[in-house]
């Protein structure tokens, strides 16, 4: 609960009068964590366009909600009850399109398209670390995340 706290930026006793119990602050905070990454994901309409402008899209979208998103991950791992269903259509999602542009030639196919998406999130969710802690500009983040990952996953 304070981990969690920290992340929304209240305390502890704030959160906890927020919810009756700790099982439905981690439904709520499960459904929002669902909610902002397909609206993240529409947002950056991935289908539109080339590859490489739609990457970009989708790092400006994801940025800002990956740590909730990662954190609602995190705890489905550790916490069986919690369905799965609608964070693996989130993830089948990018994978898809990620395959698609690898069908075109657009990406690189020697890595699998799920490799691609995972390294994709460990990128946004370092970044998201860096900034909180002030070791990168907010301002800078997509443009060092997009640069990373596009310089890893076109043809060599």
């Amino acid at each position: 609960m304070g981990q969690l706290a920290g992340l929304v930026g209240l305390s502890r006793a704030t959160l906890c009068r927020y919810f009756p119990s700790r099982e439905a602050m981690m439904m709520e905070i499960f459904q929002e964590g669902v909610n902002s990454a397909e609206q993240a994901i529409e947002r950056a309409h991935m289908g539109e366009g080339q590859a490489q402008e739609a990457i970009q899209r989708l790092i400006q979208e994801l940025l800002p909600i990956v740590e909730l998103y990662m954190y609602v991950e995190r705890q489905l791992q550790l916490e069986e009850e919690y369905s799965t269903v609608r964070t693996e259509a989130v993830r089948q999602t990018l994978i898809h399109q990620f395959q698609q542009w690898q069908e075109t030639g657009a990406l690189r196919r020697d890595l699998s398209a799920i490799w691609l998406c995972e390294s994709l999130f460990a990128l946004l969710g370092k970044a998201t670390r860096l900034i909180r802690v002030g070791r990168l500009a907010r301002h800078d983040a997509p443009n060092n995340v997009f640069t990373l990952l596009w310089g890893g996953i076109v043809h060599p």
